[in-house]
């Protein structure tokens, strides 16, 4: 009998341990709030500027365009340059040397920028055809977004 309770405790420890895993676990697909107004993940693309920078866009999913890499946004999306690196990158401006890393979202409809100051955004992984990525990132006016998305090459 003792023997059966043994093999039965180990039997859950061993079941515990491998449900605790992250594997399989994923990112919450981005979205967010600005101006007001929610944003829900759509597409995203990037391009390699060749200087070891990305360009990214990432578009809200009411944007619909058969040719992400040449669209001309009516609703709000993101843009910005990162370093190409796997290490997370906080969002910082420093005016007296002119120096930061920020993130904008671009309303086309009332044509204002939002510069988003705090925060973080991190590349997961980058196989050259496209990237994971996620980020976490507001203002100084409640405009926030947060979560991961895919970012598939331009050029």
């Amino acid at each position: 009998m003792m023997r059966i309770l043994v093999s039965a405790f180990i039997l859950s420890c061993f079941l515990f341990i491998f449900s605790c895993s992250d594997e399989g676990s994923s990112i919450p697909d981005l979205q967010g709030e600005v101006e007001n107004i929610p944003f829900t993940l759509g597409d995203a693309i990037f391009n390699d500027n060749g200087d070891n920078t990305l360009s990214f866009k990432v578009y809200d999913k009411a944007e619909v365009s058969t040719d992400l890499c040449s669209i001309t946004p009516t609703e709000i999306f993101i843009f910005f340059d990162s370093e190409n690196t796997l290490d997370q990158r906080d969002l910082f401006v420093d005016f007296s040397s002119f120096e930061g890393f920020n993130i904008t979202a671009y309303n086309p409809q009332t044509m204002n920028n939002i510069l988003f100051k705090e925060g973080w955004f991190r590349i997961i992984e980058n196989n050259e055809d496209n990237i994971i990525a996620e980020m976490d990132i507001s203002d100084d006016d409640n405009n926030f977004i947060r979560g991961g998305f895919t970012a598939l090459r331009c050029n």
